[in-house]
């Protein structure tokens, strides 16, 4: 359950990024205002009935969620919108806006690594380590 909610927070944010990127505005205005709707309960939801003695008998569990999120939004955040921009960008671009984006590229020009694979085994090893800990917390 958490993988999943994990991979619509994930998409719900970069499917309507490169949408309006593509000029489909009403169309990524539509599922943002979906998005927002669905995390907002799911935040309700938590924290309704789940929030006072489920952190406080499992923080470290709490921190496992967060950091899986965090590593699955990693390795699928730009995958998602280069793959879903057009004109289409190569699958592992560095852009030269986002902060992680000018650190990853000055350490690579710095070591010599290639790009493409450095970024996917980056990404893969991500990907795997952030799906684990979410299957892991499935209540």
């Amino acid at each position: 359950m958490y993988l999943l909610i994990a991979v619509l927070l994930i998409l719900g944010k970069y499917i309507p990024d490169a949408l309006y990127d593509n000029g489909r505005k009403t169309l990524a205005g539509n599922i943002r205002w979906i998005y927002m709707i669905v995390v907002s309960m799911i935040v309700f939801a938590w924290f309704d009935f789940a929030y006072p003695e489920w952190l406080h008998s499992r923080v470290f569990d709490y921190w496992k969620l967060i950091v899986g999120f965090f590593l699955l939004w990693a390795a699928l955040g730009d995958l998602t919108y280069n793959l879903c921009r057009k004109p289409q960008l190569p699958l592992f671009y560095l852009g030269t806006t986002k902060q992680p984006d000018i650190i990853i590229k000055k350490f690579l020009d710095w070591s010599r690594i290639p790009d493409e694979p450095f970024l996917f085994a980056f990404k893969l090893i991500f990907f795997i380590w952030g799906s684990l800990w979410l299957l892991i917390q499935n209540p």
